[in-house]
């Protein structure tokens, strides 16, 4: 019989010393997943992913599942329910360098080599904690538009660890975006990487504040962090508006500020542009948060669309 088991719609996911783990669909819900085999009340743990049993036998299985606010700490609760005395605990303090304010956007992901690696999510208060199994750890600290900072920590069974780090300024792009009656609107901001700036990667493909090179606003006042580089910025509402453009070079900590009006080109009394079909993750086939297709829709000036909810 088969006892091999995965993930389905996650597509951030990996493995940690044999705990499997999942990312929310957006990394923004601060929300992960892991699990594994453990030996509990006379259960076995598999040896591969397939069992065979025998006439008149039983085998018994049991796997533990976590849930909690990042994969590095669902993997974490996984390691303490198979090992808790090979355990220990890392704590991680994330503030803005110039302002000393939490950092709460960022990520630290951390694993003991670079292919076993998991990213963990601050608090509001720039805050991370975490158990993990004894052993060494490579960590690297992330935040779109600062730079980042690698470091190591060692984990010693039944001890703590504190971790505190001062991220340098944040290099931004703010827009302020109006129609021609001076009203802000909802619209839609691409980032073309030009000359060597690798290009951008904001985020998953299927959410609005920040999807790869893109990202979808509700109203016209919005900020977007973005590596310091140089970059074609577009903004635009859909065919019936003009559109924006403006080749920019971004240094580090540096906010860029665009303050334009997209003016109504294409006049339609009596007519409404219409996309008539429409997903988001209540159709159970689709991983996009409704928010999110709704704040599409409406940077697309799309007026009227029903859904396949």
């Amino acid at each position: 019989m088969a006892l091999a088991d995965g993930w389905t719609q996650m597509r951030s996911k990996g493995t940690v010393n044999g705990v499997n783990w999942a990312d929310a669909i957006d990394p923004a819900d601060k929300c992960g997943y892991a699990y594994a085999w453990v030996a509990e009340g006379g259960t076995e743990v598999p040896k591969g992913g397939e069992a065979t049993i025998a006439p008149g036998a039983t085998l018994t299985v049991a796997r533990f599942l976590a849930v909690a606010t990042s994969p590095a700490e669902a993997v974490g609760l996984v390691e303490a329910r198979r090992n808790a005395e090979g355990t220990g605990m890392l704590t991680v303090t994330l503030k803005d360098q110039a302002s000393g304010q939490p950092v709460t956007d960022g990520r630290v992901v951390l694993g003991t080599a670079p292919n076993q690696t998991a990213p963990a999510y601050p608090d509001e208060q720039g805050r991370i904690a975490l158990t993990l199994p004894v052993g060494t750890y490579l960590m690297s600290v992330e935040d779109i538009g600062r730079s980042w900072i690698e470091d190591r920590a060692e984990i010693v069974a039944g001890k703590a660890v504190a971790k505190d780090y001062a991220l340098d300024a944040e290099a931004a792009v703010a827009f302020d975006v109006t129609d021609d009656q001076g009203r802000s609107i909802p619209c839609k901001a691409q980032f073309n990487a030009t000359g060597d700036t690798p290009k951008v990667n904001l985020g998953p493909t299927d959410r609005a504040h920040g999807c790869v090179d893109q990202y979808f606003s509700e109203t016209g006042t919005f900020r977007v962090p973005l590596p310091p580089g140089t970059y074609e910025v577009i903004v635009t509402r859909g065919p019936e508006h003009s559109h924006f453009r403006e080749e920019i070079t971004l240094a580090p900590g540096q906010t860029h500020s665009v303050k334009t009006t997209l003016k109504r080109l294409v006049q339609t009394p009596g007519w409404v542009a219409v996309d008539y079909h429409d997903h988001s993750t209540p159709s159970g086939d689709n991983t996009c948060g409704t928010d999110d297709r709704l704040i599409n829709l409406a940077a697309e000036h799309v007026e009227f669309a029903p859904t396949t909810e």
